[in-house]
């Protein structure tokens, strides 16, 4: 159904002799001058190296990532993508010309997720549901995916998301997102009307605010990777969608996962950090952890 996906690459380059990983649509500055001084624009590197064997030099070496600082002794796993038997779909699907072929309930490479539920809702709020962002055009399963993960949505909110945030009216800290952002008038037309999203990219599931003209129609993969350029860019980055965020999560569903409210944007050097972003303040959505937020709706007519 997408026109054009844009997808990363691992490459090898010249400049420092060595394999890199990197994506057109994604960089590490707004500053062109920064980039222009990264060679070949890369995101994850390897040491220096002549060989090409891929998969030993990520079993051998440590290599250095951008997370908006560098980081080394950083561990890459890579291996062929690819199945030769049926355990190599974990027994629930077919392997034919190398691609596992997954039963109705079951998805993924190697078919190793169960099939999402179709409808999920909040902890904090049974009534409203988030419905899995179907797509008719798809061979393999009938659901959008991005990044090999589900996508759900609910249409035709109005407001504060409430329902999907810790505290129903506003607080008195000093970095609450609405009362920010209330000063836009843009941003006050979007509360008039607005399809809010649940999706996943970079091990997190995001929850955001989106113009309401968003269906598996109009959405493109290619576009997503725009999600970059905005959000989690540190001090004068222009996120003004992003509500929640969760935990790091490899899994196939948002289902049982803790998440947090997402509150001060582009917080200054000194501020204090967490695990799950650089960037911002955050608030548990769940008294305890692990208890997860969203739930698989148990209403079969839904």
């Amino acid at each position: 159904m997408f026109k054009r996906t844009v997808g990363a690459e691992i490459v090898f380059c010249e400049a420092i002799d060595a394999w890199v990983f990197r994506h057109e649509d994604i960089s590490i500055s707004r500053n062109d001058d920064d980039n222009r001084d990264n060679e070949c624009s890369w995101l994850l590197h390897s040491d220096e190296t002549h060989t090409f064997d891929l998969i030993e030099l990520a079993d051998e070496n440590e290599w250095l990532v951008w997370t908006g600082q560098i980081q080394s002794d950083y561990e890459v796993s890579i291996v062929c993508n690819e199945c030769h038997e049926k355990i190599d779909c974990n027994f629930h699907g077919d392997c034919v010309d190398k691609e596992c072929k997954c039963n109705s309930d079951r998805f993924g490479i190697h078919c190793q997720f169960q099939r999402p539920c179709e409808v999920i809702r909040s902890e904090k709020d049974n009534a409203t549901k988030l419905k899995l962002l179907g797509d008719p055009n798809d061979n393999e399963v009938d659901f959008v995916e991005v990044y090999g993960r589900p996508m759900y949505v609910i249409y035709n909110m109005t407001g504060r998301p409430s329902s999907f945030l810790r505290t129903k009216e506003k607080d008195d800290t000093d970095d609450y997102f609405f009362e920010m952002k209330n000063k836009s008038a843009e941003f006050q037309e979007l509360l008039e009307n607005y399809t809010f999203v649940l999706r996943y990219t970079g091990q997190q599931w995001y929850g955001q605010m989106h113009l309401p003209d968003l269906t598996a129609e109009s959405f493109r993969e290619e576009d997503y990777h725009e999600f970059w350029d905005s959000f989690d860019g540190g001090p004068g980055s222009r996120d003004d969608r992003t509500v929640i965020i969760s935990e790091s999560d490899v899994g196939g569903s948002p289902v049982g996962i803790d998440f947090y409210e997402v509150r001060r944007r582009n917080v200054a050097d000194g501020i204090k950090k967490t695990d799950i972003s650089q960037y911002w303040v955050v608030v548990p959505l769940v008294n305890y952890g692990g208890s997860g937020f969203f739930h698989c709706n148990e209403d079969k007519s839904e």
